[in-house]
């Protein structure tokens, strides 16, 4: 039986050639299986449009494809006769049948599996200084979103395209990445760290971007293929495997993800300059909105091939926007962009960081939901968290885990409560994110600020600039309290 394969994004479309495929061609199918599957290949959906009659022998080849082992299959494009005798057998619902391949590709199965095989670098050594007082105690990726660092949400996305192997360089705070991903089996993380431990413990020492690229792949020959890198601070719902089938098409050197900003907001991004191609002739960085040539915004995603790797040098201090992409032009390379229409959620600084959780509790950002259980509309506890029916909650609001929230205090959305916090009676929180650990006792009120319990900051003017931090009265450390020995009995919702 002749067959036509092709492959594109992680998956082959095979054609059948057989008008009447019988059980001696299944041999033949599984050793092309797995000779796809030996080339990183996790998918295969079969063409069979040129099949006009389905033997029985036919349709238990069929069943015994989608058993596979090594290879996930789905079967399209079936003509009215072999539609009719796989209804008539009763087999129609064991099989996995699509009206075409375009359907099964845009399926939620064989889209998670377009890039089976890839690897993710996702940069996440930055001090975060424009994020303080946040991330004097939490790395900017491991900033909590509605119950999960803002890296599991950046994974989440990059997993469902089949994605299963990261490389992360932890620099600040480093250790806390590790801790968390090791409690995991899903991923499979390889760390570079940058940074070193001495008797303080962990200092962190970031060398770059682009540095970290050259040395993964000089030291560790850790970027063989092209390679989606990224940043740990922002979410996106862009589609990363038309991402890597635009670079792949345009041979470029490196690809960058871009999105269209507003003309009067160029001066907050690095503006990309392309022809009608999509070939990349300039940079500018934050330029004014009088003197910017294009509104095309670089997000911080890209495809780098090796190609561009190899131009570095392995030595610190270089970055990927300001070195190693001018340095490609420079010479003469190819660089593309790629802007469709997509969801960009950045985490610069404390205002960006209340809007992400915002958005996310009004259900705004793909892919972020609460980690819980939604009580009532809009108000969100996490497994652990205890809330009395006597507090009134108006949402949107999350309780995070193990918080208690007492009768007679007041919650009014959007907000979020910490884990382990406290939120004692007569107590008012409006519009506001509580760090993990708070106390807030009886009489407080916290609005529109994002606190913890040895400071505060409002949350509408923390904008990446120094910040005015104060501690607000009757916000505590739970050090600073018995109160978690005096908690009296009340009916509670909670999630065990």
């Amino acid at each position: 039986m002749l067959t036509e394969v092709e492959v594109e994004n992680g998956l082959a479309v095979i054609g059948m050639g057989a008008r009447s495929p019988a059980a001696q061609d299944l041999s033949n199918l599984r050793a092309l299986l797995d000779r796809l599957s030996s080339q990183g290949i996790g998918g295969a959906l079969f063409d069979m449009s040129s099949v006009r009659r389905l033997s029985y022998e036919g349709i238990a080849a069929l069943l015994e494809l989608t058993a596979s082992p090594v290879m996930r299959v789905a079967f399209c494009h079936l003509q009215a006769g072999p539609k009719e005798r796989l209804a008539s057998s009763g087999i129609a619902a064991a099989l996995p049948l699509y009206d075409t391949v375009a359907c099964a590709r845009e399926s939620d199965e064989f889209k998670k599996l377009r890039l089976v095989g890839c690897r993710a670098v996702i940069l996440s050594a930055g001090k975060g200084s424009r994020l303080a007082p946040l991330t004097e105690e939490t790395p900017k990726p491991m900033l909590d979103l509605l119950g999960r660092p803002v890296l599991d949400h950046i994974i989440g996305h990059l997993q469902s395209f089949g994605i299963r192997e990261y490389l992360i360089n932890p620099g600040h705070l480093g250790m806390q990445i590790p801790a968390h991903f090791n409690r995991r089996r899903d991923v499979s993380v390889f760390y570079a760290h940058e940074g070193q431990m001495g008797s303080d413990g962990w200092s962190g020492e970031p060398i770059g971007s682009a540095s970290t690229l050259a040395r993964l792949q000089r030291r560790h020959s850790a970027l063989p293929d092209d390679t989606i890198v990224m940043c740990g601070d922002a979410l996106i719902d862009l589609d990363m495997a038309e991402l890597m089938a635009a670079h792949r098409a345009s041979g470029a050197e490196v690809t960058i993800a871009a999105k269209q900003v507003p003309p009067d907001e160029t001066q907050k991004y690095g503006i990309i300059v392309a022809d009608a191609d999509g070939r990349i002739s300039s940079f500018q960085e934050k330029p004014a909105s009088g003197e910017a040539r294009s509104t095309l915004a670089n997000v911080g995603v890209y495809v780098i091939s090796p190609r561009a790797v190899a131009r570095l040098a392995d030595q610190p201090g270089l970055d990927i926007a300001s070195d190693l992409l001018p340095a490609i032009l420079a010479n003469g390379g190819h660089i593309q962009v790629h802007a469709p229409d997509f969801s960009w959620v950045d985490i610069g600084c404390g205002k960006d960081y209340y809007r992400a959780v915002e958005m996310g509790l009004r259900g705004l950002v793909p892919g972020v939901t609460p980690l819980g259980q939604e009580i009532q509309p809009n108000v969100w506890i996490a497994p652990g968290a205890t809330v009395s029916p006597r507090a009134r909650l108006e949402g949107p609001c999350y309780i995070g885990p193990d918080a208690y929230v007492h009768a007679g205090s007041e919650i009014t959305g959007p907000s979020v409560v910490g884990a382990n916090t406290i939120i004692e009676p007569r107590a008012v929180v409006r519009n506001s994110i509580l760090r993990p650990d708070t106390h807030v006792v009886s009489g407080a009120y916290v609005d529109s600020m994002i606190a913890g319990p040895r400071w505060a900051v409002a949350h509408q003017h923390a904008d990446g600039s120094p910040q005015n931090r104060s501690r607000l009265e009757r916000v505590r450390t739970l050090e600073q309290t018995e109160a978690q020995n005096a908690i009296p009995a009340f009916q509670v919702a909670s999630i065990a």
